[in-house]
C-alpha cells in the first residue's frame, strides 16, 4: 500500500535558473550576467503573490535586473510551473 506523503515545510523549495542578463550597476555602468547551466534548489516564503508579481524572503542574495526562471512544484490543487522573473528590488 502506498501512503500519501504530507508537506511538512514551512518554506516552499524551489528551483531557480539564472539567464544571461544585463544588469545597470549603482555606478550606472552596466554588468554581464552569464547564465546558470543548471537551476539551483532554494528555499523561500512567499510573503505575497498578486497579478504584476511576487515577494519572496529567501538566503539566496540574487542582483536587482537578474532575469531568472523559477520552477514551482505542485501544490496542493496547483499545478506546478516555470516562470520568467526580473528581480526588481
Amino acid at each position: 500500500m502506498m501512503q500519501k506523503y504530507k508537506e511538512k515545510r514551512k518554506f516552499l523549495r524551489v528551483g531557480v535558473k539564472q539567464l544571461t542578463s544585463i544588469i545597470k550597476t549603482q555606478g550606472g555602468g552596466y554588468e554581464l550576467i552569464k547564465e546558470s547551466l543548471k537551476s539551483t534548489p532554494a528555499l523561500i516564503n512567499i510573503k505575497d503573490i498578486s497579478v504584476g508579481g511576487l515577494r519572496v524572503e529567501s538566503k539566496l542574495q540574487i542582483k536587482k535586473g537578474i532575469f531568472l526562471e523559477l520552477t514551482i512544484p505542485k501544490v496542493k490543487t496547483l499545478d506546478a510551473a516555470t516562470v520568467t522573473c526580473e528581480v526588481t528590488r
